[in-house]
């Protein structure tokens, strides 16, 4: 039986501080693993990616503005929008995951599988490099996405 093929998607913009923890954390595991998937950096709207992710298992990697705690990683298996985002806040990828997510329900788009691996981000603003914060929590989350790999790497029925 083939491998069911995944996708990871490393969500935001390196120039804008935190935004750009997705890329750092899905650079770092493609220099020190291989892993059999299509890897994708994006840093623009992601109602781009209904189409590159329809019916697929996906895993999700993004900053996301601090409710509290910067630094604080978060594993989500949403098909639930409201529990990625909460009503008001900002996105800096225009339509917004969590909108991105509702609108693939309804137009039948949706990933077959979704994992989000978000870190609660500190500094937004302009110019390269992670906040200390974010910074702090790299390690952690590549630990994290290396398991979810691994589990996605599995033969699924």
């Amino acid at each position: 039986m083939e491998k069911d093929p995944f996708l990871i998607i490393a969500l935001g913009h390196e120039y804008r501080r935190d935004d750009g923890f997705g890329a750092h954390v899905l650079r770092n595991l493609l220099k020190e693993a291989e892993v059999s998937c299509e890897a994708v950096f994006h840093a623009g709207d992601v109602s781009d990616l209904l189409e590159r992710w329809n019916h697929r298992r996906v895993i999700v990697i993004d900053a996301s503005e601090s409710q509290g705690a910067p630094g604080r990683l978060h594993i989500l298996k949403p098909l639930l929008a409201s529990c990625l985002v909460p009503e008001g806040t900002v996105s800096s990828h225009g339509l917004g995951l969590a909108k991105t997510i509702e609108l693939g329900k309804v137009l039948g788009k949706s990933p077959r599988e979704l994992i989000v691996l978000t870190v609660e981000g500190q500094d937004f603003g302009s110019g390269p490099g992670l906040s200390s914060e974010v910074r702090g929590a790299v390690d952690e989350a590549l630990s994290q996405l290396k398991k979810l790999v691994i589990g996605m790497e599995t033969v699924h029925a």
